[in-house]
């Protein structure tokens, strides 16, 4: 059993939990929710070790699991007692290849070489990845990032999963993996706690517990999305939109990362610069890579890509005169290492831009994942009139800030159309958009509506 008696977590003199008393059974599924910045991925973070031994924070309370205090084992030591996968995949994979990132804490925990060999052969063929092994994990897709992470932890194995965000950017092959994963564990008897905004683990969880809003911490201003404010960004007319009604011309296009399949064939389409798009596939089709593409991040291996008339020839900053692009990688899109620091680099590149009223300047290491995920959406409504292109824009908002974006981009649709947004989170909003895109066996194939 895991238990949490009179825990808390406070940093600096504010406190985040405080009087947590939680008993955790084995062969339980513990769903933890609560709005963004109530504390869920922190708990998760102290319950590992992550807190206090690398994020300074005080923690206050017992952490006992099966009458080993856990506190006192250190954070290097933690694999042998549980798995912690955080919602940030980026800040858990490491080595030049998949088969680097499964093997390494099997050698550390001095697994013999052929054990190593069968556990990884296993765990990636209940999760699809075989044919990855030897990719690199930076040209995976979000959702087979998520895959890999769960795969290592089938190969460790431990007694206790606390899994983050496990379901966010996976289609519904991926998340129907994932759910059978969590309920395979728990009938093995591992205590599993999950945070996540998708109410499917509803489905799953023995026990949940609420963490409530935190008044004392800082917060993200998200009222940028009300109607009144849109209405004033309407009339700055700084944006600037297309002269053309055809933005994106694309021929030929191939595309392959090194050492795997090629994600697209001879791919030919038109965008006009006032559709809504909505791009669909499964994980690992190269959406991502198609909005990469787009916004000049990465180099088509043969065909071309004119941006408004012009032969795109990799990244320019001529290409935003056009379109704004945001990755499913929330770091990628902040600027500097705080709430107004970023909003003043913004303010240097477009000189109409008004102040943004700040409370407090939290810095993003400060916030909930959710959090910075609204930090980087705050610049939204001050570039209606370009294209945008969006990566998942949803991934980590609760509900409450996920209604508020889907006003947004329902006010953009109507009033500013003009958006190409990959999201497992809109289809079943999709009369928004013009059209529907997948990408399906390397080419884009147009549903019908």
């Amino acid at each position: 059993m895991l238990i949490l008696k009179d825990f808390g977590i406070s940093f600096a003199d504010r406190n985040l939990l405080e009087g947590i008393n939680i008993e955790i059974p084995e062969g339980t599924v513990f769903h933890l929710k609560g709005p963004n910045a109530s504390g869920k991925s922190s708990l998760l973070n102290a319950i590992s070790g992550i807190i206090p031994e690398y994020v300074q924070a005080k923690t206050t309370g017992d952490l006992i699991w099966n009458n080993i205090d856990l506190q006192t084992i250190p954070l290097k030591e933690k694999h042998h007692y549980l798995w912690h996968q955080l919602s940030d995949t980026e800040a858990q994979i490491f080595f030049p290849d998949c088969i680097s990132e499964l093997a390494f804490a099997l050698e550390n925990m001095a697994i013999p070489s052929e054990k190593i060999w069968e556990r990884v052969n296993l765990a990636t063929q209940q999760f699809g990845l075989s044919n990855l092994l030897y990719r690199d994990p930076s040209t995976l897709s979000g959702g087979e990032k998520k895959l890999l992470l769960c795969a290592i932890a089938e190969t460790i194995d431990p007694p206790i999963l606390l899994l983050d965000e496990p379901l966010n950017g996976l289609d519904n092959r991926a998340v129907k993996l994932v759910l059978k994963w969590i309920s395979d564990k728990k009938e093995q008897g591992k205590i599993i706690v999950v945070v996540d905004h998708n109410p499917i683990i509803e489905t799953l969880a023995d026990f949940s517990f609420i963490l409530a809003d935190n008044p004392q911490l800082p917060k993200t201003d998200i009222a940028f999305i009300s109607n009144n404010y849109l209405n004033i960004a309407d009339n700055l007319g700084y944006q600037i939109n297309p002269n053309t009604d055809i933005l994106y011309q694309i021929e030929e296009l191939n595309f392959a990362y090194p050492q795997s399949k090629p994600l697209f064939t001879k791919l030919t389409v038109e965008i006009g610069s006032k559709q809504n798009i909505l791009l669909t596939g499964n994980n690992g089709a190269g959406k991502s890579s198609f909005l990469k593409l787009l916004a000049g991040l990465i180099k088509p291996l043969k065909g071309k890509i004119y941006l408004g008339g012009k032969l795109m020839q990799g990244l320019d900053t001529k290409n935003f005169e056009y379109i704004y692009y945001q990755s499913q990688i929330t770091k990628e899109n902040l600027l500097g290492i705080s709430v107004a620091q970023n909003w003043l680099f913004w303010q240097l590149a477009i000189k109409q831009l008004p102040d943004l009223p700040l409370k407090d300047d939290p810095l993003f290491t400060e916030l909930s994942a959710g959090q910075q995920k609204m930090v980087s959406q705050q610049i939204l409504p001050q570039l209606l009139s370009k294209f945008w292109i969006l990566d998942e824009p949803f991934a980590s908002l609760d509900k409450d800030a996920g209604t508020k974006l889907l006003q947004l981009l329902q006010y953009k649709s109507k009033k500013h159309p003009g958006m190409l947004i990959v999201s497992h989170s809109l289809e079943e909003h999709n009369d928004m958009f013009d059209r529907v895109l997948t990408i399906r066996n390397h080419f884009l194939q147009e549903e019908t509506k």
